[in-house]
């Protein structure tokens, strides 16, 4: 199993976010960022890897040519920017002089199977892929090839709101959070995928 955590220099940042909260919090298509008076802390999606299994073909099929399948390993990672934040015409203020309450790493297990092809279709493939809390078992009946322990944001709870700065079934931006997942407690409704780790 491969291992994709936020190395020591990140905890360190979310001691920092922990212990001094920010003046603002914005979100972007790709980036939440923790905007202070001369720099700011971004948090952002990384792909880790691509992970080429190969397919399981149906027989009938087994002569026509079919392009490999990629699938990717997406994490979050965490750096400061020297530099005061400017916000862009798409930047969407979150939260302004709110003192964060708590604090948690969002860590989940990332399990990838082989495609399989269709009884019926060429082009059309199915996949047990998924993700799981780290703290829960797998299914053992799953064909599984690979797994990735990753970290992959941050829960954070505020005075009047709680923010899920984490990647959501593995995507590559956080759109799905603003539009679907304001202010909800997604700790308690994906506690099945994910871990929340707390921070002191």
């Amino acid at each position: 199993m491969k291992e994709y955590l936020f190395s020591e220099k990140e905890l360190k940042l979310i001691e920092f976010l922990k212990s001094n909260s920010p003046k603002k919090i914005w979100l972007e298509p790709i980036f939440y960022i923790f905007e202070y008076d001369n720099f700011y802390i971004e948090l952002g999606i990384k792909c880790a890897e691509k992970i080429k299994l190969g397919f399981i073909p149906e027989k009938k099929f087994i002569n026509m040519s079919v392009s490999d399948f990629e699938q990717y390993v997406m994490i979050a990672t965490l750096k400061r920017v020297n530099q005061k934040f400017k916000p862009q015409t798409g930047s969407e203020l979150l939260i302004a002089n709110e003192k964060i309450i708590e604090l948690n790493i969002v860590r989940t297990l990332l399990f990838y199977c082989q495609h399989e092809q269709s009884k019926e279709r060429s082009d059309f493939f199915n996949t047990d892929s998924y993700q799981i809390n780290p703290d829960l078992g797998i299914n053992k009946e799953l064909k599984i090839e690979r797994t990735c322990l990753a970290d992959v944001g941050l829960w954070i709870r505020l005075n009047n709101k709680i923010l899920n700065c984490f990647i959501l079934d593995n995507d590559d931006d956080f759109s799905t959070n603003s539009h679907c997942y304001q202010n909800v407690n997604l700790k308690k409704e994906k506690k099945k995928i994910y871990s929340f780790i707390k921070t002191e």
